[in-house]
C-alpha cells in the first residue's frame, strides 16, 4: 500500500465518494419504503429485491478499495477505467429508486425501468470482469459473473416476472455463494 502517493489517495477518495453516495441514495430510498414516507405505494417484491442486492453490491464494491491501494503508478484512462464501475452502479441505483406512485403502476413500474436498470448492471459486471483480468484474480466468481451477465441478458429480453423473480432468486444464492467463497 502506497499512501505517499498522492494520486493514489485521490483515487481512493474519489471512488469511495461515489460509492457512498450511490449507497447513501440506495438507503434512503428503502428508508423511505420501510418507514412509509415519500410513497403511498411500496415497490413489488421483484423490485424490492433487487434494491437490497444492490445494497450488497455497493458493501462488495467498498471491499474492492484495497485493490486501488496496491496500484503504484495512475494515469487518467486507468483512473476513469476503475471509477466507471461505480458510476454505472449509480446509475442503476438511481433508475431503480424511483418508486410507483399508485398502486396500479407498481407492477408496470418496474417493467418500464428494467431495460435500463440491466444494461447499467450488466456494464457494472463487465467492469467486475475487465478488473479480474487486471488484477489477474480469475477465479470461480470470474465465472459466477460472467453467468450473471447472461441472466441478466435475459431479464432485459423478457417481461415474464416470474422470470425475473426466479432470477432475482438465484442472484441471490450467487451472492451469498460468492460470500462464502471470498471467506474460505
Amino acid at each position: 500500500m502506497d499512501m505517499d502517493n498522492p494520486t493514489t489517495l485521490i483515487v481512493s477518495i474519489m471512488y469511495i465518494t461515489i460509492i457512498s453516495i450511490g449507497l447513501g441514495n440506495l438507503l434512503t430510498c428503502i428508508s423511505d419504503i420501510v418507514s412509509g414516507r415519500k410513497q403511498a405505494v411500496s415497490p413489488s417484491n421483484t423490485h424490492l429485491s433487487w434494491l437490497l442486492l444492490l445494497v450488497i453490491s455497493y458493501f462488495s464494491f467498498f471491499w474492492e478499495t484495497t485493490n486501488i491501494l496496491e496500484q503504484e503508478k495512475w494515469n487518467l484512462p486507468g483512473f476513469i477505467a476503475f471509477l466507471s464501475g461505480p458510476i454505472l452502479m449509480l446509475f442503476a441505483t438511481n433508475l431503480l429508486c424511483t418508486l410507483p406512485e399508485t398502486i396500479e403502476q407498481r407492477g408496470d413500474h418496474y417493467l418500464d425501468v428494467k431495460n435500463r436498470f440491466f444494461v447499467f448492471l450488466i456494464g457494472t459486471q463487465v467492469w467486475i470482469l475487465g478488473l479480474d483480468i487486471f488484477f489477474n484474480s480469475i477465479g470461480l466468481v470470474t465465472y459466477l459473473n460472467a453467468g450473471l451477465i447472461a441472466l441478466l441478458t435475459g431479464l432485459i429480453l423478457s417481461n415474464n416476472i416470474r422470470l425475473h423473480q426466479a432470477i432475482a432468486a438465484v442472484c441471490w444464492l450467487g451472492i451469498i455463494g460468492r460470500i462464502v467463497i471470498e471467506a474460505l
